[in-house]
This record gives C-alpha cells, structure tokens and sequence, in this order.
C-alpha cells in the first residue's frame, strides 16, 4: 500500500487537542473535505445554551423557556467549544474554488482563531497514523482473516444462516477493539507532550 493511501485528514479540535477529542479518530475516517463539515456540525455543535448563565439545554424550547423565566446570572466565561449556528453558514459556504488545504485551514481559522494553526491537514505519525494504517489494513484483509479464523477454531455451534451477520460483528468490534488499545497507547503520549518541561513553573 503506498503512501497516499493513508491519507486521512483530521478533524480541527482534534489537532488541537488530541486526548480531548480522540474519539474523532477512533470513530470517524474523514477523507474529504465535505465529510470533515459534515463531521464538525454533527458532533461539534454547540449545544443550546442561555446567553446569560451559560447554561446548555436539549431543545431550543428549554432554553427559551429559561430565558424568559429570567431566573439565572451573569456567567462571563464562555464553556463551550464547537460550531455555533453563525458558523454553520459559513462551514458550509461553497468553496470549490479552493483546494483541501486551503479550505481545511479556513475551517482553524474560523473554528479556532487566534490558535497557531498545524503544518498538514492530515493525519500525522504524532497524531495517529497507526490507527489510519490498521484502518486500511483492516478494511483490505480483515473480512478474511476473521473467515479464517472462524473456519480454523471449527466452532460447531456456527449458525450458517447468520454467518454473515456474525462476521460483520465481529470484523467491526475487532477494529473499534484494536483502535481502542491503540489510541489508549497514543493518549499517554500526547498528554505528555502537553506538560510544561519539568523544572519550568
């Protein structure tokens, strides 16, 4: 397999901060710009939240209902993290014009101003490569090698008519197991790479 065929591109939050939003690599293989957008408005929104205490809500109703109540107080920090609705309009502005790169880093900007931006949209080693490698590893040889070790372990309780649903089962809980362990792993890493150089205050 070439080198290309890694390619994955990474979520925002998640280059911003790999241990908080892992699961965007456990979860989602995004492999175009547009499934990146997609990504971010389905599990980055920001919740409905009271303009004043900052109180987030499950329905927009709840959240009005509070408002008019007027029963809370002035929070000033700001608790959330993801794509307002402002945003959604400009996240899903047609940008044909411009290349994956150019479009991914007007998603930082506009997510994530101020913050220094990474060198690639990709997924890199220190980001998670192996998890982008097993993924399409697994996606070539897994279906076969679980065949084959079903066939080997010769399980005479197999039921034949939901053979296909069982190995789909577990080709999918192997992938999301390994993907576990090795994110697990990663995690120790970029926690690390978060803390102040011993001896600094």
């Amino acid at each position: 397999m070439k080198g290309k065929e890694f390619l994955e591109i990474a979520c925002p939050f998640f280059k911003k901060d790999p241990s908080k939003y892992s699961e965007c690599l456990k979860r989602h293989r995004l492999k175009k710009i547009e499934e990146v957008k997609e990504h971010l408005w389905q599990q980055h929104r920001i919740p409905f939240y009271c303009p004043i205490c900052k109180r987030d809500f499950p329905t927009a109703r709840g959240r009005d209902r509070h408002i008019v109540d007027r029963i809370c107080a002035i929070q000033e920090v700001f608790p959330f993290e993801g794509v307002s609705d402002d945003q959604r309009r400009q996240l899903f502005r047609n940008r044909k014009g411009l290349g994956l790169n150019k479009q991914w880093f007007q998603l930082w900007k506009l997510l994530l101003p101020g913050k220094a931006a990474p060198s690639s949209p990709f997924i890199k080693p220190k980001d998670g490569l192996e998890v982008v490698m097993f993924r399409e590893f697994w996606s070539f040889h897994g279906e076969s090698l679980i065949a084959k070790s079903v066939k080997q372990a010769d399980l005479k309780s197999w039921d034949r008519r939901a053979e296909e649903r069982d190995l789909a089962s577990l080709y999918t809980e192997v992938l999301r197991n390994v993907i576990d362990r090795i994110v697990n792993k990663l995690d120790i890493t970029w926690k690390t790479s978060k803390l102040p150089p011993s001896g600094s205050g």
